[in-house]
């Protein structure tokens, strides 16, 4: 049962939630996702490795295509996901800062190279990228607000009208 709970979530947000930045999302939502993605993400790249002898680093394993494929739906469910907690752009960017080594993975950029070889400010960037890190993950761990809120209805409510509807038949 949770399986199947936790892929429903994950087919949620590359189907119909694809790139739907506006609403909530609960935390079930998003960690399955996050799940599934990685476990998913793990196969194809062993499969790359140990079986088609690809280099993780190639535009063409299929790591790096499920990477390209999945990189919209996971920044639109994490900005959903800090909706839900009520935070403001704020943690947004600290959300993108803290995704920025999976979207430099995705567009085949040595992210450590880009720090580590820098200009002066790359204990400044460090500590940004770390900050964010710190941040976000915090963010996201959070329980949801309760009720509606300007990001819209709580996910985490019923939106059917079935309890509602018992007796007035």
């Amino acid at each position: 049962m949770l399986v199947k709970k936790v892929w429903g979530h994950f087919h949620t947000c590359m189907s119909r939630d694809f790139v739907t930045f506006t609403g909530r999302a609960s935390r079930q939502e998003f960690w399955s996702f996050i799940v599934v993605s990685t476990v998913l993400s793990i196969l194809l790249a062993s499969l790359d490795i140990w079986v088609f002898k690809r280099p993780l680093n190639s535009l063409l394993s299929f790591n790096a295509v499920f990477s390209f494929i999945t990189l919209m739906p996971s920044i639109a469910v994490g900005i959903r996901r800090i909706h839900d907690t009520g935070k403001g752009y704020f943690f947004i960017i600290s959300y993108l800062l803290f995704a920025a080594p999976a979207i430099c993975n995705v567009f085949n950029t040595n992210f450590s190279r880009i720090i580590l070889e820098g200009s002066n400010l790359t204990n400044l960037l460090l500590a940004a990228f770390g900050a964010a890190a710190i941040a976000s993950f915090y963010v996201l761990l959070q329980k949801g607000e309760l009720g509606p809120n300007k990001h819209g209805p709580d996910p985490l409510l019923s939106t059917d009208n079935e309890i509602d509807q018992i007796g007035k038949e």
